[in-house]
């Protein structure tokens, strides 16, 4: 099988007002979901993050986007939030990873990437606010990378677009950045 920019939406997921990236482990038990740690936290009324995580035993809208026969449907995936569990959120970083039990299958061809420099079409993939109210399978996007900086503190940039604002890119965070190299797909971010 050839992979293509169609399976960058098979990989990506809607995580509640964010997105996300299914992952699958050494093991056929569960799928991780990458995503960011910030769509897990309680907004204030002027909509800024606060420091209060949502609850164990939270409902997490989760959706997938999947290919059945020549057309594309919203999978909804089922996930409760337990911290140490199913939730496991970064320290220091703002990043999180869910755990999916039972393994959602035929996502074994994605790996991470340390590369330092855009050998190949790089993208942020995932599913803009601007786009939630398109129809099934119209939802997802990818916006090009088009080169990669570093930051002072261990991180690393990606410039986009430089017509790409905060409204075009609202509902992206936690989507990961991907690119297809070797017919694998490569988690660059």
């Amino acid at each position: 099988m050839v992979l293509n920019k169609n399976d960058l939406k098979k990989y990506s997921v809607v995580v509640e007002d964010g997105s996300g990236c299914l992952f699958q482990s050494m093991t056929d038990e569960y799928t991780y979901i990458l995503t960011a740690k910030h769509i897990f936290f309680k907004k204030v009324e002027d909509g800024r993050p606060e420091k209060i995580q949502l609850s164990n035993g939270t409902s997490i809208q989760i959706k997938q986007c999947v290919e059945i026969g020549g057309s594309w449907q919203e999978k909804k995936i089922e996930f409760i939030l337990i911290e140490g569990e199913t939730y496991f959120p970064h320290k220091g970083a703002d990043i999180a990873i869910l755990k999916i039990s039972p393994a959602i299958e035929g996502f074994d061809r994605i790996c991470t990437s340390n590369k330092d420099t855009i050998e190949e079409e790089t993208f942020l993939c995932g599913y803009p606010q601007t786009f939630r109210a398109n129809n099934e399978g119209e939802k997802h996007t990818e916006y090009k990378v088009e080169h990669f900086g570093s930051a002072d503190n261990g991180t690393r940039k990606a410039q986009l677009d430089t017509a790409l604002n905060q409204e075009t890119i609202e509902g992206m965070s936690g989507g990961a950045i991907l690119s297809i190299d070797n017919n694998h797909i490569n988690i660059m971010g």
